[in-house]
Formats: structure tokens, C-alpha cells, sequence
């Protein structure tokens, strides 16, 4: 306030006055039409910044939000956009930001922005998936492949930072990032029954591509022995008290046996699809990235050496 009217309490009595009777005149008149302003004026009293008591649950949820629990990027990744300036581009286009987020990483070498190119990869590909548009040449299941290859990359690649600390919590949401992204990464495209196709093939990914050569490692495991496969996250278990899920990397598969001839009903067993992604991510931009896809039993305990781990 300047000084002078600081200095002259009868003015700022006056102009209270005639503040006070201005307001009361709109009540009375306009008071339907005043209401909304005055609820406004009521909310720029709220600091925009401050933090507000809750229960534990509703604080977690905060800290532990993700593409994979609320469809949209943890505070780490948004963080990220914020410094590339994509945090526009990405809620609009999550596509063009996957690619130009790419370039950021392959320049700087950074770890922490291939866990942002997971997540963004998944939350471009969960955009794709629910287009209405039957013309929309964008295929849903290259961006899931990407956030596979991303996850895997943030893990085990090469980076300017040292390798992840398993106690950080991106280290445990990449690994989840990769094993539901795997597994949509094979379903057929625009399908909507669950059924992973297990191939190997040329996929492409959001940039540049990658040769994947399918194996079967384990002798217990022959693609032929069944009917289908099927992934095991978009079913809920149903008649037992609990649900328990192995540990590790790899996306969780039922696979499906034909229709027994002596029984009349089919059997099935729990088996893991994993992706050992054999390059890097300069490898991937310039389409000279290959992976080798295998099957593996989940009876049988299985590991698999991923350098020295």
C-alpha cells in the first residue's frame, strides 16, 4: 500500500465504506450472478503450495502413483518433461514425446530418462489402444515393446550413472514396467481376448526396431504343446483366499493345453515369457538392436544370467 494513503486513516475508512456498500448493493441485486466470483475471491485465499493432513493410505497413493496404477507419469517423470519442455506435448501427443525424449536420452546418456521413456512408452501405447479411429495407422503394441525395451535398458544397459539401486523405487516399478509391457507387446493388434502370440520376428519400436529370435531353452516348454497362451495380468483368480506371484522378470502367461480326449477339458500351466534385449540404445536407433524371446516353465524355478546377475 503506498504511503501516503497509509499515513491517512480517514481515506482508508472512506474507501472501505465504499467497498462495503458496493458489495451489498450486488448481493441484494445480483446475487445469483456474484456467488461464483465470490467463491473465486474465497479460493485465492488458499495458498496454492502447502501440504494437508491425510491418512497413510491416501499419502501412498501420492508417492507410489504411476502410468500403471493411475494411467498417468510418476512425479519422477514429470520432473523430466518439465526439464525438456515436454510436459505439454506429452499429455496431448504421448507419442512425439516418447521420440523426441529418445534423442534427449541417446545424447546425454542418462539412466534416469529411460525409466521416464518406460513409463511414457507404456502411457503412449495405453493412448494408442483406446483410439476409436479404425484409420489410425499407430500400432499400441510398438510402444509396449518400447517400454519393455526401456525397463530392460534402465536395468541392465549401459549409462553415465552407476547401476540402479535395488531400494530405489523405479528399480522395482521398471521391472513391472517390463513384465506388463512384454506381455501386451504380444498380443494381436487391437485384440481384445487376452491371447499373447509368441514369435519372433523384426518389431518395430517407437524409434528405430529390433530382430526378435524365439528359443526354447527349457525342455519342459514346447510352443507346440499348446493350444494358446494367455496373459495371466488381465485375469483375476477367483475361489481361492489368496493369489501368489513368483518373483523376477517376465511376463506371467497361461499356457493352454488342447481339449484332453480322455477328460473333455483342457489343462494348463503357468509359464513366463522373457525378452533378453541384446543391444543398446544406440543399437535400437539405428534398427541394429536384436532380443531373443524364450518360454519357461514356472514349476521349474528358473534363472537366467543377464551379465553378472
Amino acid at each position: 500500500m503506498p504511503p501516503h494513503l497509509i499515513s491517512n486513516p480517514d481515506r482508508i475508512h472512506r474507501c472501505a465504506a465504499i467497498v462495503h456498500r458496493w458489495i451489498a448493493g450486488l448481493l441484494d441485486r445480483r446475487l445469483a450472478a456474484f456467488v461464483p466470483l465470490l467463491a473465486f475471491l474465497a479460493a485465492g485465499c488458499v495458498a496454492p503450495i502447502g501440504a494437508d493432513r491425510v491418512n497413510t493410505r491416501r499419502a501412498y497413493d501420492q508417492v507410489e502413483a504411476n502410468a500403471l496404477r493411475t494411467g498417468r507419469p510418476s512425479a519422477e517423470t514429470v520432473s523430466l518433461l518439465h526439464q525438456y519442455d515436454l510436459v505439454r506435448l506429452a499429455e496431448r501427443h504421448p507419442d512425439e514425446a516418447v521420440r523426441q525424449l529418445h534423442q534427449a536420452a541417446v545424447d546425454s546418456g542418462r539412466r534416469d530418462l529411460l525409466f521416464a521413456l518406460a513409463e511414457l512408452s507404456y502411457v503412449a501405447g495405453e493412448d494408442i489402444r483406446r483410439s476409436v479411429k479404425p484409420w489410425d495407422p499407430r500400432d499400441a503394441r510398438d510402444y509396449y515393446l518400447g517400454s519393455a525395451v526401456y525397463a530392460w535398458l534402465y536395468l541392465f544397459g549401459d549409462g553415465t550413472e552407476s547401476s540402479q539401486n535395488p531400494f530405489d523405487r523405479r528399480f522395482r516399478e521398471a521391472c513391472d514396467f517390463y513384465n506388463r509391457s512384454l506381455g501386451l507387446a504380444f498380443t494381436e493388434r487391437r485384440g481384445t481376448n487376452a491371447v499373447a502370440v509368441v514369435e519372433g520376428g523384426r518389431r518395430p519400436l517407437p524409434v528405430g526396431a529390433l530382430t526378435i529370435t524365439y528359443s526354447e531353452p527349457d525342455p519342459t516348454i514346447r510352443r507346440s504343446d499348446f493350444e494358446k497362451f494367455l496373459l495371466a495380468d488381465l485375469f483375476e483368480v477367483r475361489g481361492l483366499s489368496v493369489r501368489i506371484r513368483g518373483a523376477g522378470l517376465g511376463a506371467p502367461l497361461i499356457a493352454v493345453r488342447p481339449i484332453s480326449t480322455e477328460f473333455g477339458m483342457r489343462g494348463s500351466a503357468p509359464v513366463t515369457a522373457f525378452l533378453n534385449i541384446r543391444s543398446s540404445l544406440a543399437g535400437l536407433t539405428n534398427g541394429q538392436a536384436d532380443a531373443r524371446l524364450a518360454l519357461y516353465s514356472a514349476w521349474n524355478g528358473s534363472t537366467v544370467t543377464v551379465g553378472n546377475r
